[in-house]
């Protein structure tokens, strides 16, 4: 008797490996978002779905070094690679500082700007006189007395 959480070959009628693999008919997968078996040597498999896509429906990402589905996924920058990448949507945030998608988890809010910048300890600083992240190359910030201030606070410190 087959247990419900249990998965059979259709087939051979044989029990599925935990990644619904058959072990007897080993080029064919259940793809349980196209709602079919395919051939697995036309599919990749995505750990973060848990599920088998043609690769056309897929894009890799390097941040989670896995597959994701395009319709989920959004172009951004990574701080990790220095270049574009493909995520989650639901893991990015729009920078108007920098007008275009980073990751999360890459940025702190500043706001000094309104905005997320790149949590880079080589470009970002905290000012303790705005109490805000800030992108220590900004022309209209300078270091003074320890701290990252406005030039327009220069005359009042």
């Amino acid at each position: 008797m087959v247990k419900e959480f249990e998965a059979v070959c259709v087939f051979c009628g044989t029990y599925l490996s935990h990644d619904l693999v058959c072990p007897v008919c080993d080029n064919k997968v259940y793809s349980q978002y196209y709602g079919e078996y395919l051939n697995l040597n036309d599919v990749v498999y995505s750990r973060t779905h848990r599920d088998y896509f043609y690769r056309k429906d897929v894009y890799y990402s390097q941040y989670y070094d896995d597959y994701i589905r395009k319709d989920m996924a959004i172009e951004v920058y990574n701080m990790d690679i220095d270049d574009e990448d493909y995520i989650l949507k639901d893991k990015s945030v729009y920078s108007t500082y920098y007008e275009k998608h980073l990751i999360f988890a890459q940025t702190v809010y500043s706001f000094y700007y309104e905005t997320h910048l790149l949590a880079d300890p080589e470009r970002t600083a905290f000012s303790k006189h705005l109490n805000s992240y800030i992108d220590i190359g900004d022309d209209d910030i300078v270091y003074a007395n320890d701290d990252y201030v406005p030039k327009k606070a220069l005359t009042s410190l």
